[in-house]
């Protein structure tokens, strides 16, 4: 048995393939086929979103998770985990010459950008997220731009700046001492991560146990999110 699995690059290599020695011991006999796509990111275009899910209506891939809304006629959507952005950075920025102890400090730092969602008006954005903290002091336009999330996440972990994380996929990274999310503040985002399936296949046997798995591992991985950093309000002044 075999089951084609597309999917965004960053989902990908932080949150997938973490997990996936558990589906291959529970399911040695399903063989994975697994290829990633930027195109599993809605665009926001409808005409663009058609031609990206047109594979999937023509059953050449099995199963995608995707990024987005949700709304994919004609396909069974399953919500794996909602998202939301906080600020990450090396552990090292917490200390120093110029710790971050407040939203405000982030004035002394590199804001990274992450650019990975095509439509600009459902990216993660730096002044959102300012507004969000009660920070105005800041220049939120500032900072490197990525086009990759992972590339966004990999130079917040080299020390490049401070990046807006969709928390979900940096779980692992917090909890190793790879990154560190020094701030209470987080950001909702209208995208989320779904396992879509054609109706015509949703139920076949593979199918169904590569999303029964994923759904699960979504729901624990959600139970076990990472604690919210302490508030600005605990830091000294």
């Amino acid at each position: 048995q075999s089951l084609r699995v597309t999917l965004p690059p960053s989902f990908a290599t932080r949150w997938l393939l973490p997990r996936l020695h558990g589906f291959t011991a529970t399911h040695p006999n399903v063989d994975l086929a697994i290829s990633t796509r930027l195109a599993t990111i809605d665009a926001g275009d409808p005409s663009t979103l058609e031609s990206d899910l047109m594979p999937l209506r023509e059953d050449r891939d099995d199963v995608e998770i995707r990024f987005g809304t949700g709304q994919y006629p004609g396909l069974r959507a399953d919500l794996i985990f909602a998202v939301d952005y906080v600020a990450a950075c090396s552990p090292r920025f917490l200390i120093g010459t110029r710790p971050l102890r407040h939203p405000r400090d982030l004035r002394d730092h590199v804001l990274v950008h992450d650019d990975t969602i095509p439509q600009r008006s459902e990216r993660p954005s730096w002044p959102e997220w300012l507004r969000n903290a009660g920070v105005t002091e800041v220049d939120g336009e500032r900072g490197p731009r990525f086009a990759n999330s992972g590339l966004a996440l990999e130079a917040a972990k080299d020390g490049l700046g401070v990046a807006l994380a969709p928390r979900p996929l940096i779980a692992r990274d917090v909890a190793e001492g790879r990154l560190a999310i020094p701030f209470d503040v987080a950001m909702p985002s209208r995208y989320a991560y779904y396992v879509v399936t054609p109706q015509a296949s949703a139920d076949r046997r593979e199918v169904r146990l590569f999303r029964e798995w994923v759904l699960a591992e979504g729901a624990a991985a959600t139970r076990r999110s990472t604690p919210a950093a302490p508030s600005p309000a605990d830091y000294p002044e």
